[in-house]
């Protein structure tokens, strides 16, 4: 029997899949390695932006988790550690994957 599963930035995820959106507000640089500790990214192309070419802001990032709980998906703690503040901003099925 085949295993489906479904890739989420160089993960297998089996389940359901969700898209969880969070608004990052920062001062100063961006922390960039949240990104890589959340397996998450820029929502957009103007958010990548912002990230690399200013000194605070507002952006909004992405990851896929299989949990549809925001409070599982993000490590609030963390980003705040780094002075930010995060607000969940939605939260999408994609669908099942397995």
């Amino acid at each position: 029997m085949k295993n489906q599963s479904k890739a989420v930035m160089g993960h297998s995820v089996c389940g359901p899949v969700f898209a969880h959106v969070l608004e990052v507000r920062y001062r100063g640089k961006f922390p960039t390695d949240m990104l890589r500790h959340d397996r998450a990214w820029p929502r957009t192309p103007a958010d990548a932006t912002v990230i690399d070419l200013s000194r605070g802001g507002t952006v909004q990032v992405v990851r896929h988790h299989s949990h549809r709980d925001p409070e599982v998906a993000w490590t609030f703690d963390r980003w705040q550690s780094f002075g930010c503040e995060c607000v969940p901003v939605s939260t999408a099925d994609q669908g099942e994957s397995g």
